[in-house]
């Protein structure tokens, strides 16, 4: 049999967990079909860019990539629905979720390629370097660093949304630029933002947010794979979803605990501030839906369907990691 080769290209840096994710895919992959397919792996967008990757993968640039919905906003109007107020409670939780979606509903706006697996992060959680936020009231004086459909929940809450580069982060909370940033916590040891935030509320379940990461394939490219083979490609990536879960878990605990080191504070919000806040970024999600359906045609019915699944499969896994005693990064 002809060796079958493959290029597969990441925009994360080598190091990184969601590059170590891609490379034991690729293993895996060489190992159990005994070096029948041979893949090359690009990351740190060496052959790719992250706002290139889908189009690139789409169009044979590379015949695996690894992408952020978060790069091309509006592409993926059904599956960004993770973005707006979920109530995620971890990155286990809502990688299952997704994953979920992804193959219950097939969105119409991935056609072009063929999806191998997705994550998603942790919720955000709101981190400030000097005011400690209880509740809704104390928020709304603040200037809060938030993109995107982030932006649009901060102003729902009465804050201020600034945007600013992630990078200049550390710099922007220690100078006061910015009073904080509504983020996931794996940013409080890989930005070291642990050193600089004082206080992170604990907002995940008022509005637990998430950004969805996939692996894809050029349709050509999985089409040409003999039968047995794309067993194989299936059967691995279903292994990798949780491995993803588990992986990106581990970020979001990594940065709890090294903010807890650096003698930062976890801040709860009571059962009260909770329904508070969900109540002022509720609209956020309609106006969502309501815009998804004016730009797509995509019905209110069908993204409220997929919002209310989404919402059951988060509460399920949620039960699982607790009954599986996988922790939380926040519990």
């Amino acid at each position: 049999m002809k060796t079958i080769s493959l290029k597969f290209a990441a925009y994360h840096p080598p190091t990184t967990d969601e590059a170590r994710l891609g490379q034991e895919f690729i293993d895996l992959i060489q190992e159990r079909t005994s070096g029948a397919v041979k893949i090359q792996y690009f990351t740190g967008g060496a052959l790719l860019k992250a706002g290139e990757m889908y189009d690139g993968v789409q169009n044979g640039i590379a015949d695996i990539g690894e992408g952020a919905l978060s790069y091309n906003p509006g592409k993926f109007p059904e599956m960004d629905l993770s973005t707006t107020p979920l109530g995620v409670p971890s990155p286990w939780s809502i990688t299952h979720t997704v994953n979920e979606m992804y193959k219950k509903y097939m969105p119409a706006e991935y056609k072009s390629t063929h999806v191998l697996w997705m994550w998603g992060n942790g919720p955000a959680v709101l981190m400030t370097s000097k005011k400690q936020v209880t509740n809704l009231d104390e928020l709304k004086s603040l200037k809060i660093r938030a993109q995107a459909l982030t932006g649009e929940i901060v102003k729902a809450l009465g804050a201020a949304a600034t945007s600013y580069a992630m990078p200049e982060m550390y710099d922007g909370l220690s100078k006061g630029v910015v009073d904080g940033v509504l983020v996931d916590p794996s940013v409080l040891i890989s930005f070291k933002l642990g050193d600089v935030v004082k206080y992170v509320t604990d907002v995940s379940k008022a509005i637990g947010n998430s950004y969805t990461f996939y692996i894809t394939m050029n349709n050509d490219s999985w089409n040409k794979l003999p039968n047995n083979i794309k067993d194989i490609f299936t059967q691995t990536a279903d292994e990798l979803i949780e491995k993803s879960a588990a992986a990106i878990n581990r970020q979001d605990i990594a940065g709890i605990d090294y903010f807890k080191a650096a003698g930062g504070t976890i801040v709860p919000l009571s059962g009260a501030e909770v329904a508070r806040w969900q109540a002022a970024v509720s609209a956020v999600t309609d106006e969502y839906i309501a815009s998804v359906t004016k730009t797509t045609g995509i019905s209110a019915d069908v993204q409220k369907e997929h919002f209310k699944f989404m919402q059951d499969r988060i509460a399920y896994w949620e039960g699982e990691q607790v009954k599986r005693g996988i922790p939380f990064p926040l519990k």
